[in-house]
């Protein structure tokens, strides 16, 4: 009798939790799953998925592209220092580094960067804004990587949507 009684107090204790976060997700005007439209690229069609929600007073966003099965082909890295302001939220996020081979198979280039986005929420549409800098290395002839530079590289905006 006892277990029962606190398998019930568990039970009760973790459905509350679960409708306070519904709420939290409910009552913001960001939270959800947004769509771009469909576009083509690289001879394929595919399009964004953007997933924001709310946990206590943290955003947590996931950038997805998804395919034209409704498969997800890839993630973006986890978003970071997210700050809102009204209708506008901002993150970044770290891409994963990018290397340029000679024909030996030696890397040439390394590039880190970090992508910024600005989402700004209007007539129930978020338009996102983003750019990325990428910080450039380049191996010398004594294969010693020296800085080369940063590069600012300015992206198309996505428009997303609620519905699919």
């Amino acid at each position: 009798m006892k277990h029962f009684l606190y398998t019930s107090l568990l039970m009760a204790i973790c459905l509350i939790g679960n409708i306070q976060t519904i709420c939290a997700q409910s009552n913001d005007k960001f939270c959800g799953t947004w769509y771009s439209a469909a576009f083509q690229e690289g001879g394929r069609s595919i399009r964004y998925v953007l997933n924001i929600c709310k946990r206590n007073e943290t955003f947590e966003i996931q950038l997805a592209v998804e395919n034209a099965k409704g498969e997800i082909d890839n993630y973006s890295p986890p978003a970071k220092d997210i700050k809102q302001n009204g209708n506008i939220i901002s993150w970044h996020c770290q891409m994963a580094p990018c290397y340029v081979g000679e024909p030996g198979g030696r890397p040439k280039y390394f590039g880190p960067s970090i992508e910024y986005v600005t989402a700004e929420l209007v007539n129930d549409k978020i338009v996102c804004k983003r750019y990325y800098i990428e910080t450039g290395y380049r191996l010398n002839s004594d294969n010693r990587m020296y800085y080369a530079g940063e590069k600012y590289v300015n992206m198309s905006d996505i428009i997303f949507y609620r519905t699919k």
